[in-house]
């Protein structure tokens, strides 16, 4: 406050640089409040300066539009953090912009000391405004800022390492989805699935061969196990779509693949939709497991249940 009062026209004239955005201005608060040794126009000068080596311009802030000048506000925030607490960062930008469980920030960041991850997202990441506190162990990045690390972290050496462990977090999530989800199970996921469908839409490339299945399998799981059937469908359409892809039209997972959409017709009463999938599932179960495996006998046993029902109506 009394900085604000010492230098007023330096303010506005940051207010003005800021577009006057809600974010911003509380990130350029949260930053002044750790550096009482800053002035506000010491932040206006990094905040130029920062604009200047991003944009490569010779006139300084004048033309500075407020996107940038956000930008350039959250890159003298970045420059105060620790490695340990930027590596968190970029690791939290995987995530879809939606509340994210502390379990999984602890799962990802594989930090077997809790306090030591606890002071990292309190004392650095939340303080500097780059992470919001949403209580009962929560915690929200913001669209801008999500974007601002998603950015610094596809340019880092983490990128690769960050995406798998991510695949891996959400496959072993997926994989723990049952087939009729119970009340208190769906409660619990329904806040980490917008973080499964990212791993399926944008990072499913990094799922191992072995596990590509799970995360499809896992979100059929969640909407079929509730009868929201035209919401799981796209899932297992997906799931044979990327399987035949990644691994050809001929392989046991393949078969699983079909055998899952043809279930999924089967529940809703679909049997003519539901047959040619069974029988092109059984086909290439038997072709690369054998007809004796346990995965065939379920194909075949989940068939045969069909057409009996097919015989009562």
């Amino acid at each position: 406050g009394r900085r604000v009062n010492q230098e007023i026209e330096e303010a506005k004239l940051l207010c003005k640089e800021l577009g006057y955005l809600p974010l911003g201005l509380e990130l350029v608060a949260r930053f002044l409040k750790r550096r009482p040794n800053w002035s506000i126009s010491r932040y206006r000068e990094r905040l130029k300066q920062n604009h200047l080596e991003t944009k490569g311009l010779k006139e300084a802030s004048e033309e500075m539009t407020a996107q940038e000048g956000v930008k350039a506000a959250f890159d003298i925030s970045w420059e105060q953090l620790n490695k340990e607490a930027k590596e968190i960062a970029l690791y939290l930008s995987l995530f879809e912009v939606a509340p994210i469980e502390y379990h999984l920030i602890k799962e990802i960041s594989h930090r077997e000391n809790e306090d030591d991850l606890e002071e990292i997202l309190e004392d650095s990441l939340i303080n500097s405004n780059l992470v919001k506190n949403l209580g009962n162990q929560r915690y929200e990045i913001h669209t801008l800022i999500h974007q601002y690390l998603r950015e610094k972290l596809e340019a880092s050496e983490l990128a690769e390492i960050a995406k798998e462990a991510y695949c891996q977090l959400i496959v072993t999530i997926s994989q723990q989805v049952s087939d009729t989800p119970i009340q208190s199970e769906i409660k619990e996921l329904t806040s980490i699935i917008p973080h499964l469908i990212v791993g399926a839409k944008e990072l499913n490339q990094w799922i191992n061969d072995d596990d590509l299945i799970w995360v499809y399998l896992g979100l059929g799981r969640f909407y079929e196990g509730q009868g929201l059937y035209k919401q799981a469908e796209p899932w297992s359409k997906q799931c044979l779509d990327i399987v035949k892809q990644r691994l050809g039209e001929e392989h046991p997972n393949v078969a699983t693949s079909l055998n899952n959409l043809a279930e999924l017709y089967n529940a809703q009463g679909r049997y003519e939709e539901a047959e040619p999938l069974y029988k092109k599932a059984i086909m290439i179960a038997i072709k690369t497991l054998g007809v004796n495996h346990p995965n065939t006998q379920t194909i075949i046993n989940n068939y045969n249940q069909m057409t009996n029902k097919k015989k009562d109506l």
